[in-house]
């Protein structure tokens, strides 16, 4: 009978993230595009659709507050030759 409950609960479990799959298919495309390794963070699945939801909108957060420090180095003095004619200094 033990063994008949585990197999049911492990069927639920299974069922619910294949759900969350379903329902959260684009953001889930997106999260694995931006990570390293092409996968998902370990236990992002089963966290529901508002972990899911919050990895991807901390990670755009995080880009936009960044974008600053990805900015190219217009005033800086140790630009190469080519750099400089490249943005017309």
């Amino acid at each position: 009978m033990e063994v008949l409950r585990t197999k049911v609960k492990a069927f639920a479990r299974m069922n619910r993230i294949f759900k969350q799959i379903r329902e959260n298919q684009e953001e889930i495309l997106q999260i694995k595009k931006i990570s390293s390794n092409n996968k998902l963070p370990p236990g992002l699945i089963i966290g529901g659709q508002e972990s899911i939801h919050d990895y991807y909108i901390n990670f755009y957060t995080r880009k936009m507050q960044d974008s600053k420090n990805e900015a190219f180095p217009t005033l800086s003095k140790r630009l190469s030759q080519k750099t400089r004619t490249h943005i017309g200094r």
